[in-house]
Order: C-alpha cells, then structure tokens, then sequence
C-alpha cells in the first residue's frame, strides 16, 4: 500500500515480468524468474495471474465474456478434462468460472458494456482464474467500484481464495481494505517499500513515521472517539529525482541529521523562513543569491562582500539552530568557495583488460543465476563455472550443452541491454569438450562518459569520503562530464593547488598498481569556469538510502531510527 504514484502497479507489473525490471530478483516457487529467458516464461504464466485496476478498460468490448473468460486457452490450450470434446470441455470451465465469480449463464453471450462495474470486476477475476493459478495480482480491484459493490467483490475474493488456496499480490491506496485481506502488509513510498510486518504487528506496533501517520489519518466511525489527525505535510517529491537518503525525511516530523539532507531543502528553508534574501535581512546586502547543489547550499556574494563575514554569520546562525533544527545537524563545513574555476581531471576511454571482464562476468553469473540451488529453473543445465584468465569455463548438465550456451548467450544479452554495456568485449561462446562451454573476452572498451562516471566514485572514496585524507568534507560538486570529472574544494586558494599536486601524486601512483580506472586519466588542472569570484558554501553530509531492518516478529522497517538492537520510534 501507499500514496498514489508511489510504484505499486509498477512493482506488480515487474512481479509478473510484464515490465522487466532493470536488477534484483523476483523468485516464485523458489525458482528466479528474472533468470528464465522470455521463450521460456509462457509456463511460468499460467501461475501467475493479474486483475488490473479498472474494469471499464481491461476488458475488450468487442468480446463476449464468454470469449474474454476463455481466452486464457487458446494461448495456453484447453481445460483438463474426461471429455474427449474440446470445445465443451472449454465452456463448461467457463460455466463453472461464471458461476463461482456470482454470474450466471444468461450472462457468457453479453458483451461488457451491458455490465455494471462490479459485474466487470467479477469478469476479470474468472478470467485470472481460468488456466488456475497459484498467485494472483490484485491491482486495486476495488477503487472503481461503489463502497456497497467494495464489500461484495473483497468477500468473493476472500472465499475464493480459501476455495482454490490462492496467494494474493493485494494492491491498494486504502488500509482498511489492506487490513481486512492481507496476512502481511507492505508499505511503498516513492519506489522503495519502507516497512512490511504480519497484520496485527502492523496496526498495532508500526515503526516507520509514514506509515504511524497513515495510520493515524484512518477515521473512527464514532464522533465521541474523534482524535486530532495532523496530516503528512508538504508534496511529495519528484520519483524521477527523489530525495537522498531516507525518502521521506523531507516530510518527516521525526527527521533528524543523518536522515539524508540535501541543498534543495537547505535553499529553501534559509529563503522563506530566515528570509535572507530579505532587504531588512542582515546578510541582504552582501549576499546576491542562494543557489543549491546535491549537498551543500551555495552563498553567491555581491560585489565587493568579503567572504569572511559571511562565513562568521552562517557559522553563528548555524550554531544557534542546530538543536532545534535537524537539518543543520547535518551540516559539516561552511567556508568559502570559487565559483569561477574548478579542477578538470580529464580522461579517455577505459580500456578493461579481458581477464577482468572475464572475472566481472563469473561475478555477475553466480549471484544472479544460483545454479547450484535445487529449486532453481538451471539447476541441472549449468554445473560449474571457473576462471581461467580471460576466459569463463562453464560445466554444462549431462546432455543440456546447446541449452546452456543459449542461455548463457541470452544472459549476456540481458547485461548488455541493462546493466553493463562493457560486456560487449566478449569475443566467443562455444563448445569445447563434451559439457564444457568457452565464454571469452577481448580487452574491452568503456566509453569515455561512463569511465568518468566511474573515476567521479573512485575519487570521492579516495579524498572525499575517507576521514584520513586532509580533504575529508570538503569536496563539492563532484561531477561527471563529457570528458573527465569537475571538482570543486572549501577553503582558501591553497587548497585548490593541493588538491590537484595530491591528486596528480594519487594517479601516477595508481598507474604502476594497473587500474583500468586510473590509466584513463590523461592529464589534471584548475580551468576557469562560469560563476562568482566569491562564494559561501554550507556542506552537509551524505547520506545513505537506509536498508530494510527487522527489529522483530518478522517486522522489517527502513528507518534510520530504527536498528536492530532497538527501535525509538514510539508509535503516537
């Protein structure tokens, strides 16, 4: 459940690989189905079924219900049955669909706008049932119909699960409705699920600030138990582009310095609530404007300002807020900055040696694939998998060589659409001794803008994340670009010159250790750039993305105020 555009019919899609998702796993019956190439899903989807969101526009008007309910068999093939007649045995599965759903057989020769939309609910949920599967995906199949139509399609949904032992995918923006048909409930906020515990555990225990103030916005249907309900308060932000951190903490009341604080909330707090930019402000006449980066809020000075004074300020305001806002909690640095120049660290095209593509491949096979695992769909087909230098040697199954190298060259495909582009350096896949398949590699080559993708990590681990390095905290705007990697440093002039002797010293020595990363660097400099003379930086520090915790009686939640040795969030 969660917030419209949180994800959920996106993430149920992905479920049944109706969108392909870009990583992770999907396993179903113990078998990963994101490892199963697109020829071979057909008999994974009989067992997975959906009943879409809007009854009106699921079902094609020019079908009579008989046609839609069946449709299911003339993909997949005809109902098991004594009837040697295909064609009855077919419509008496479909009677007998008809008739568990509330319908009747007056109603197989009507086409759906003679329907009411709860009437079409029920005729979307026979035809997920039809080839009789073991998981069904239920995308809000009530939030088109009236509340009266509500109850009686989620207690047919009930009864039918307890008839044919159905497992439920249940989508909903509704909690109520949420409670009363799951065993586990799952709360999803901008892509990411937040919290995911048993029912009752649930209800009465939730951890996580968002789902505290879901819960707390349900009404009681008794005016002498009215509570004060204060709503989730601000937008929710963009998915596209979505917060650092805890996704949540921008609308968070708990929210507090590691939670993943970025410029474009500091920007805004210091123009409309201090409201520096304020004529009657104090800091109106030397600063011009305020501008925000990924972590940090950058002071533009007017003409003639002396940075100094307007480090002295923010540091005294800073100092006097910290305790009662927790976004400056977060702040590390304020200092002064260039905003016309910056250090380029240009470079070429990463060449990746053939062993380390080799090693990268067997890397990305054995996590992904778990051959070894009995319950997985390739147990059997692949045995082993070793390095040999540049190339993978793959053990094939007794008799299932030709159906290895097509999955292995299925898989490889799948990499090389997605994830990892550099694969296209393999050279060959083929048989050598009997069972045994060749994967080799050639040298391969990084395109220059994803090389410098890769040099931007390399750098902040090395100057800007590591608290050993003279330069911890005070990097900013590290980006990658068309050619290299643009960085900028806090602090006076001299810092700039010792960044870029330390990072000329860190390259030449990288080189001799054979890293394809840093032998792609051609050449380091301070280069001019557009912007002010003079600039006031406040940093804040990075943050991330909090991982699933379970404090618990199988109750996992995503919150930095939640660990595994104890939860502080008090449910209020």
């Amino acid at each position: 459940m969660g917030e419209s555009g949180c994800g959920k019919t996106t993430f149920g899609r992905a479920v049944l690989r109706l969108v392909e998702p870009s990583g992770g796993k999907i396993v179903f019956d113990g078998k990963d189905i994101l490892s199963i190439p697109p020829a071979q899903l057909r008999g994974i989807r009989k067992q997975m079924q959906i009943v879409f969101q809007d009854p009106y526009s699921s079902l094609d008007p020019r079908m009579t219900v008989e046609r839609i309910v069946g449709e299911g068999f003339a993909i997949h093939g005809p109902p098991e049955s004594i009837s040697k007649n295909v064609k009855f045995a077919q419509r008496e599965r479909i009677h007998q669909l008809i008739e568990q759903v509330g319908l009747s057989d007056d109603h197989m020769s009507r086409l759906p706008h003679e329907f009411s939309g709860g009437q079409k609910q029920r005729i979307a949920l026979a035809r997920a049932l039809a080839l009789e599967p073991d998981f069904v995906v239920l995308d809000e199949p009530t939030s088109a119909l009236d509340v009266s139509v509500q109850a009686q399609v989620l207690n047919l949904l009930k009864r039918l699960q307890g008839k044919f032992g159905l497992t439920y995918l249940f989508i909903s923006h509704d909690l109520s409705v949420v409670a009363h048909m799951s065993d586990r409930i799952a709360v999803m906020y901008l892509g990411k699920i937040i919290e995911l515990a048993p029912v009752m555990e649930f209800l009465n225990n939730a951890k996580h600030p968002y789902t505290q103030a879901l819960i707390a916005s349900i009404p009681i249907p008794d005016p002498k138990l009215r509570k004060e309900r204060k709503g989730i308060e601000g937008e929710v932000p963009s998915p596209i582009n979505p917060p650092n951190g805890c996704r949540f903490h921008p609308r968070c009341s708990l929210a507090f310095g590691d939670c993943g604080w970025e410029g474009r909330d500091l920007v805004p707090f210091m123009i409309e609530h201090e409201k520096m930019l304020d004529p009657k402000h104090p800091m109106a006449k030397h600063i011009e404007k305020l501008r925000q980066e990924p972590f940090a809020a950058i002071a533009d000075l007017k003409t003639g300002s002396k940075p100094d004074v307007v480090k002295e300020w923010l540091q005294s305001w800073t100092s006097e807020l910290r305790k009662t806002v927790p976004m400056l909690d977060a702040l590390v640095a304020v200092d002064r900055i260039s905003g016309n120049k910056h250090i380029l660290v240009r470079c070429r095209s990463g060449r990746i040696p053939a062993d380390l593509l080799a090693k990268q491949f067997l890397n990305l096979l054995n996590p992904q694939v778990e051959y070894r695992e009995r319950g997985n769909p390739l147990f059997g087909l692949i045995a082993n998998a070793e390095l040999d230098g540049e190339k993978v040697i793959i053990e094939a199954g007794q008799g299932k060589t030709d159906s290895a190298v097509e999955f292995v060259t299925n898989f490889v495909k799948r990499l090389r659409k997605t994830t990892n582009p550099e694969l296209k350096a393999l050279s060959d896949i083929r048989k050598i001794e009997s069972g045994r398949i060749e994967v080799k590699f050639r040298e391969g080559k990084m395109p220059v803008k994803k090389t410098a993708v890769e040099l931007a990590k390399r750098i902040e681990d090395a100057f800007e994340s590591d608290r050993s390095s003279k330069f911890y905290n005070m990097l900013l705007s590290v980006k990658a670009t068309r050619n290299g990697v643009t960085l900028k440093v806090l602090g006076p002039d001299d810092n700039w010159d010792n960044l870029a002797s330390e990072l000329k010293s860190y390259f030449s020595g990288s080189i001799k250790k054979n890293d394809w990363i840093d032998k792609a660097v051609s050449g380091i400099a301070i280069k001019s750039a557009k912007g002010p003379e003079d600039s006031v930086a406040m940093k804040l520090k990075k943050s991330s993305e909090p991982d699933l915790v379970d404090i618990g009686n199988s109750h996992l939640v995503a919150c930095r105020l939640c660990t595994k040795s104890a939860c502080d969030i008090e449910t209020q």
